[in-house]
């Protein structure tokens, strides 16, 4: 199955649990010693041992078992957080959701546009949008309602009444390397397609931040490269 096509995220997270496995990485601890680790965390915050395993398994899919193509994104997203701590985790575990699992970028792009159409979200309108794409199971219901319930978690969102949500004040990303490594996890989360400089800013995708970046600041990032396409439109691309 292709990667776009996987689901993988179809548990509500905490970023504290995320805070975690990203901590392991930052540590240097093997996928096993980082498994061993983060199943001795979750067993003391979820008593379910089924939805321990499926937890793990999704933190493990965002911060620790990633594809070879993440481990620049992943090491880099890991340090800035330790960096610069808790007040850049929200965009830091937003973009490792976004490249690790392509079915979170397909919901949150759902959310995004329909906030700018009607100022609201029904999780009803987002599920009949994602299904069009993934197919109209149970899963994949039961993993857009889990998605939504991450964000909420989050305070991306807030819940006016059950199935009905409005999105909270978008983060302004201030620091040049967050907004740099947040674009950089938009393109993996597109299979690596271009996008325009000038669209970066309405990027449904990124709808829970403020986002401005030129070309000459993306270039700084090495693992991006800017191709102008004609005389005020560049094309940024992952290196």
């Amino acid at each position: 199955m292709k990667r776009s096509k996987l689901i993988g995220f179809d548990r509500r997270l905490e970023l504290d649990w995320l805070d975690m496995a990203a901590d392991c990485v930052n540590q240097g601890l093997s996928q096993q010693d980082s498994t061993d680790r983060l199943r001795s965390y979750l067993s003391k915050r979820i008593p379910n041992i089924p939805a321990q395993k499926k937890t793990l398994t999704v933190l493990q899919g965002i911060w620790i078992k990633v594809p070879e193509s993440l481990y620049g994104l992943r090491d880099s997203g890991a340090m800035l957080l330790k960096n610069n701590g808790k007040s850049v985790r929200l965009p830091i575990h937003y973009g490792m959701c976004l490249a690790s699992y392509p079915f979170f970028g397909s919901v949150v792009h759902q959310i995004g546009r329909l906030n700018r159409l009607q100022g609201e979200i029904k999780t009803s309108q987002v599920k009949r949008r994602v299904v069009e794409k993934y197919g109209d199971t149970e899963r994949v219901r039961r993993s857009v309602r889990h998605v939504v319930q991450s964000l909420n978690t989050w305070q991306v969102l807030q819940m006016v009444k059950p199935g009905l949500y409005t999105i909270n004040k978008p983060n302004d990303v201030f620091l040049s390397e967050i907004r740099l490594w947040l674009i950089e996890a938009l393109l993996h989360s597109q299979d690596g397609k271009g996008l325009s400089v000038s669209d970066v800013r309405d990027e449904n995708r990124l709808f829970p931040f403020i986002v401005n970046s030129s070309a000459s600041e993306l270039s700084k990032n090495p693992r991006l490269t800017i191709t102008r396409q004609n005389v005020d439109s560049e094309l940024i691309t992952l290196r």
